[in-house]
């Protein structure tokens, strides 16, 4: 007798799916810095593509203001690796002194997805400066994590940087893909900005 998964199973076992594999990474250094960096860079992307259509939904234009907001994003790159990058090379404590930073990084990801999925539920417009500071700390926090991941507890950091650069592109090219083309189109920005808050509870386990 056949039996058929509803939707809503489907989706719950990919999440536990997901959860058990960032569990299993733990036991694998390597793996869980990879897996955390990819993480980051799928939760940035996803972010960066909801933030510039809703803003562009709620001022209904299309490319008025997108250099602008773009350039935010990756100011906020360049912000977030430098300030990691000072706390971890401290004389006073070195990389030991940052073990808490993931975890830092990764729950002000979540309390982004939570103020943006609140924002978008009120269907509150947010205007230039609102959403080009949204999009610094989305940028901020992917590269902190990257800088964060390629720093602690890594004693040869040549032979890791090529990989997690790589994770890096991969998790956002997918975040890419599927936010634009399949989460956002298909159930909402706003309950994609839900999913992202969930993905990016679950990544805490990474960090």
């Amino acid at each position: 007798m056949e039996r058929h998964f509803s939707k809503p199973s489907l989706s719950r076992l990919w999440w536990v799916g997901l959860l058990v594999l960032f569990l299993l990474s733990r036991f694998r250094p390597t793996v869980r810095r990879t897996l955390l960096v990819a993480a980051a860079g799928f939760l940035g992307m996803v972010l960066e593509t909801i933030l510039i259509l809703y803003y562009q939904v709620k001022h209904g234009v299309l490319y008025q203001d997108i250099g602008l907001l773009l350039m935010s994003f990756m100011a906020g790159l360049a912000a977030g690796a430098a300030i990691v990058n000072r706390l971890m090379v401290r004389p006073a404590g070195g990389g030991q002194s940052s073990r808490w930073c993931g975890f830092g990084l990764l729950s002000g990801f979540c309390l982004l997805c939570w103020h943006l999925q609140a924002e978008i539920a009120m269907s509150l417009s947010i205007g230039l400066v609102h959403t080009s500071l949204l999009l610094l700390a989305a940028g901020a926090l992917v590269a902190g994590i990257f800088a964060d991941a390629g720093l602690r507890e890594v004693k040869d950091h040549e032979n890791v940087i090529s990989t997690l650069y790589a994770a890096d592109l991969v998790g956002g090219c997918l975040g890419s893909l599927l936010g634009s083309l399949i989460l956002i189109p298909l159930a909402g920005m706003d309950v994609t900005a839900q999913a992202m808050l969930l993905f990016a509870a679950l990544s805490l386990v990474l960090a």
